[in-house]
């Protein structure tokens, strides 16, 4: 099983970098467990990094050179990773919305007020009372779906700040981890 998964993985990344190159090649993403989860990672919108575990063990030179040759071709695979959603500007523009919104809907209100304070109502006025009913309901119908999609939207960036900061966070001890394992070698 593992060596079917590493043998598709090793054709999804022979068919990335004749991609990269021009041909156009289908990617068998999907034919097996392992490609299917490392979809995003290869072919997708991430960065990516690949650690190659070598030995200076004669016994293991072929694998060894196996690896290094599956690195090279896995080192030619260009991904351009790009932010999936900018979520600052749309959550200011329905919130904007929500304000306008909301000051239609007291403009309505107070010009429905006006309209049938101390007047008799006739049934002309009847129908044009119930057409800024039926309005003022849409608006606010509009404005409980933008306040939703609002919440949704403060959800989704705040998950994403997590995300990053847990991101920031590993990336920092990765690197300090390194420096350190870099000067133990170098006292060596």
């Amino acid at each position: 099983m593992i060596n079917k998964s590493l043998l598709c993985l090793g054709h999804v990344i022979n068919a990335l970098v004749d991609k990269e190159h021009g041909k156009a090649r289908h990617v068998p993403f999907r034919n097996s467990k392992l490609t299917f989860l490392l979809k995003d990672t290869w072919g997708g919108n991430s960065r990516t990094c690949l650690v190659a575990t070598v030995s200076p063990s004669g016994a293991s030179q072929s694998e060894t050179l196996s690896t290094l040759t599956f690195a090279q071709r896995a080192k030619l695979i260009k991904n351009n990773a790009i932010l999936n959603e900018d979520t600052c500007s749309t959550v200011a523009a329905l919130q904007a919305e929500v304000a306008k919104l909301k000051s239609k809907l007291q403009q309505t209100s107070s010009t429905i007020v006006e309209k049938t304070a101390g007047s008799y109502i006739d049934p002309k006025n009847n129908e044009a009372i119930a057409a800024l009913k039926r309005c003022n309901q849409r608006a606010e119908s509009r404005i409980a779906e933008l306040e939703r999609q609002n919440s949704d939207e403060s959800d989704i960036t705040s998950t994403l700040k997590r995300k990053l900061l847990e991101e920031t966070m590993a990336r920092k001890f990765k690197e300090r981890r390194l420096d350190y394992i870099q000067r133990k070698n170098a006292g060596k």
